[in-house]
């Protein structure tokens, strides 16, 4: 349980530190926001607006920490490396998942498979 804090703190941290990365570069239109849920440990940033007549409204990236105690990259819509972003944050490979890759692909990577 103590991993289960100490993650949670950091992907907070990483979370709101995106978020403000993202709002000083904006893109016309656009707005960012992030969505921290440490009751149920779900952490992701978004992009809300409008880009002419098309409605946007997109997860760019969601995190999650499972039952296990790993954290699960489960959707990445950037060109950030999140699991070397996040062990130059302490966090363990073999606590990272890659949820969004089937666990066949999983496998071949440097982090968790489940």
């Amino acid at each position: 349980m103590d991993n289960v804090k100490r993650y949670d703190s950091i992907l907070k941290t990483y979370i709101e530190e995106l978020t403000t990365a993202y709002e000083t570069t904006p893109v016309k239109g656009m707005e960012y926001s992030c969505s921290i849920d440490s009751e149920r440990l779900h952490y992701q940033l978004f992009q809300i607006g409008w880009q002419q007549d098309h409605y946007v409204h997109l997860v760019l990236l969601h995190l999650a920490i499972k039952p296990s105690g790993k954290i699960w990259i489960l959707q990445n819509r950037t060109d950030i490396l999140v699991g070397k972003e996040l062990q130059k944050r302490g966090v363990l490979a073999t606590d990272i998942v890659i949820g969004f890759r089937p666990a066949y692909i999983r496998q071949l990577s440097e982090y968790a498979v489940e």
